[in-house]
């Protein structure tokens, strides 16, 4: 059965293309030379394309940009906002940048101006444990409480492990909480996959309303062909959400 987890380790570009270095000295070992040679050129192809800013843009962007930004201003009610766990580089407000946690915007942080504006009074926060004996739920409940968040308007979901299991727990809360229609909150690159999971349970009335694009390039365009070591690292996450994507889809999960 396909799992992303035992393919982590080779997801970062770095670590892929080391280890298509390691095999082409194997096979080189073994005289295999014109062979080698190729897996050696790949490996330097694959690590100078994801240093590319324009890589990233394109391909990561083409993610973010599937879903809009939630409109404040739309009248519409909703059931229920229920906002992911997990994190893209912890909110960070551009992938090109490093982190800066005064400018950072969180998933919890959307969902509670969604809240105070009105749209929605009811919040799911969903995530289990990872690392730590503190659920990805209870830490967002945690941070909307001191946001002015009413105790009695959180709801969590703390035994998903994924986002599919998020989507089937949530989906159970749905149901016994009575709710018609609800905002998903997550960030705009895993938007697409997080959306098509809770379609595939069942939860059709959904509008989606991601964080703000990170995959944003603001310096010099000539950049943009110029390897980053800064994009190199950040774009293990566009790999893994591509391969998660695959996955879920041969799964049938999306």
């Amino acid at each position: 059965m396909l799992n992303i987890k035992p393919l982590s380790l080779f997801i970062p570009p770095l670590n892929f293309g080391i280890t298509i270095c390691i095999v082409a000295c194997i096979l080189q070992k073994f005289k295999l030379k014109s062979i080698a040679k190729k897996f050696y050129l790949f490996s330097i192809f694959w690590i100078t394309i994801w240093s590319l800013p324009i890589t990233s843009l394109l391909i990561g962007g083409f993610l973010e940009n599937i879903n809009p930004p939630f409109d404040l201003n739309k009248k519409i009610k909703y059931d229920a906002i229920v906002v992911l766990g997990g994190h893209i580089r912890h909110g960070q407000t551009n992938w090109f940048s490093n982190y800066d946690k005064k400018t950072a915007t969180t998933r919890i942080d959307v969902a509670a101006k969604l809240y105070f504006a009105g749209i929605s009074k009811k919040i799911i926060c969903s995530g289990g444990s990872l690392d730590g004996k503190i659920s990805e739920a209870k830490y967002m409940s945690n941070i909307a409480k001191k946001n002015g968040i009413l105790r009695e308007d959180l709801y969590l979901e703390e035994k998903s492990r994924t986002t599919h299991e998020n989507a089937l727990f949530v989906n159970e809360q749905i149901k016994k909480l009575k709710l018609k229609n609800i905002i998903l909150v997550t960030s705009a690159l895993h938007m697409p996959r997080a959306k098509a999971s809770f379609l595939n349970v069942g939860i059709t009335n959904i509008i989606a309303a991601p964080t703000h694009s990170q995959i944003i390039w603001k310096k010099n365009k000539f950049n943009l062909i110029v390897p980053n070591y800064i994009t190199l690292i950040a774009s293990k996450t566009i790999i893994k959400e591509y391969v998660a994507i695959f996955i879920y889809w041969y799964r049938g999960w999306i």
